[in-house]
């Protein structure tokens, strides 16, 4: 089976609208490792009702109850590899639709569009989280 795919075209009225971006999920080692760093990175902050702790003893399935928010109150010198990773998993479909290439620092002249782009990868890889935790 292969590994999942999602488009995102933005929308909103920016210099990036109508931009197509294809987000591809991680393969299962480097998405497992990239979550083990995720849930060290978590562990110990107090997230709402539940305590970091409480999530990386939960495993892989604990992430599912993260919002992608809780990355903004992890220390910036741990947090910026886990963000790095993400967009390497991330392309920019040329115009005439005939094929995507890795991204260069001019293809995303929006704040918000990397902030939608990070939640649309966070939601791809976190998905089979939510189902093993149900």
């Amino acid at each position: 089976m292969a590994r999942k795919v999602i488009e995102y075209v933005v929308s909103g009225d920016n210099r990036d609208k109508g931009k197509t971006f294809v987000v591809t999920e991680m393969p299962a080692s480097k998405g497992e490792m990239w979550a083990i760093r995720v849930m060290l990175a978590i562990s110990g902050l107090d997230i709402g009702n539940d305590s970091g702790d409480k999530i990386i003893n939960s495993g892989m399935s604990g992430l599912s109850g993260v919002d992608v928010r809780t990355l903004g109150r992890i220390d910036i010198d741990i947090l910026t590899p886990i963000l790095e990773e993400m967009f390497q998993h991330i392309e920019i479909q040329i115009p005439d639709g005939s094929m995507c290439r890795r991204l260069i620092e001019n293809d995303i002249e929006e704040i918000t569009t990397r902030l939608q782009l990070r939640k649309v990868f966070w939601e791809l890889h976190l998905d089979f989280l939510q189902l093993a935790a149900q």
